[in-house]
Formats: structure tokens, sequence, C-alpha cells
């Protein structure tokens, strides 16, 4: 699916998009300052923060291999 389907339905769900290849990199889009937050869940129990401010380039915006991604089952701690 597009990344905009992806986010509507992330919104829904579970508040993240990921890349069907390597689903253990997921997307959180906010609004908050931060804007879109990107985790690793390579441990589902504890959900790695990667980094804020996701940059997408024009090809992340047309693929089609979009999914809805993991929830991030703990809150994780974040870097400002």
């Amino acid at each position: 699916m597009t990344i905009v389907e992806a986010i509507k339905k992330a919104q829904k769900t579970t508040g993240t998009i990921a890349k069907d290849f390597d689903p253990t990199f997921v997307f959180q889009p906010t609004n908050d300052p931060e804007c879109t937050k990107i985790f690793n869940l390579e441990d589902p129990n504890e959900p790695k923060f990667i980094s804020n401010r996701w940059e997408p380039k024009l090809k992340d915006f047309l693929d089609t291999d979009w999914i809805v991604g993991k929830a991030i089952t703990q809150s994780p701690l974040t870097v400002k």
C-alpha cells in the first residue's frame, strides 16, 4: 500500500508504519515537534528509539510496499 494508506490504517490501530521488507524498523508519524519518530522493534518488549524527524525521500513517498507496523508496547526513552 502507499505511505498515505498505511498511515491512515495505522492511525486506527498501531500508530506505526513500516516497509514490508523490514518490519522491525517502524516509523511513528506525529504532529509533535519531533515529527516522525523511528524505532527498532527487534526486541518487541524493549523498543529502541532511533531518531526524530525522519526525512523521507521521493522514493519513500512513491513506494507501494508500506504496511501497518507493530505497536510500540512500552514507552521508549527518546533523545531530544
